[in-house]
């Protein structure tokens, strides 16, 4: 059986068809170069998905086995673990400004997640100041508008329920 000699061009066009994009913006964007008509690429791109139809199937497949090979790896997992919920947030801000001085993260090292523990920089606790102002503080702003002169004004206090 005689084995295709696939282009440059046309293993492009593969890869975008089977990640999505239309067979005619493929063409386009490969094969045609954007200097043919719509009516044109339709046709060659119908064509070229016809010829390459398997190839099209098999980038499918790997791209699929990618995603959930990485879906499934433990670095995901573990990432995916460690999203805080809001109530962890507000902990972990109290943590930064309360009299506690070190703050744990998890870092992948050696592609194993660890928990380690530092002291929080600078960033940080302006950071963690900054959003407990906004989420309890007086100096929460309530109110944004633009006045005639086109300044945006931002007003401050308490919020009301």
């Amino acid at each position: 059986m005689n084995e295709k000699k696939v282009t440059p061009e046309h293993t492009e066009f593969i890869r975008l068809v089977a990640n999505g994009k239309n067979q005619s913006e493929a063409y386009m964007v490969t094969v045609g170069k954007n200097k043919v008509t719509l009516g044109t690429a339709k046709k060659n791109g119908s064509l070229l998905a016809k010829k390459y139809y398997l190839e099209i199937g098999l980038e499918k497949k790997k791209m699929a086995d990618l995603i959930n090979e990485v879906r499934n790896s433990e670095v995901v997992k573990g990432a995916i673990k460690n999203i805080d919920s809001q109530a962890e947030a507000d902990e972990k801000v109290f943590r930064i400004l309360g009299t506690e001085d070190t703050v744990e993260d998890v870092m992948i090292i050696a592609g194993k997640a660890q928990i380690v523990k530092r002291k929080p920089n600078t960033f940080e606790i302006q950071r963690s100041y900054e959003l407990y102002c906004k989420r309890f503080g007086s100096f929460s702003p309530v109110k944004q508008a633009i006045d005639h002169t086109g300044v945006i004004r931002v007003g401050y206090g308490k919020k009301e329920d």
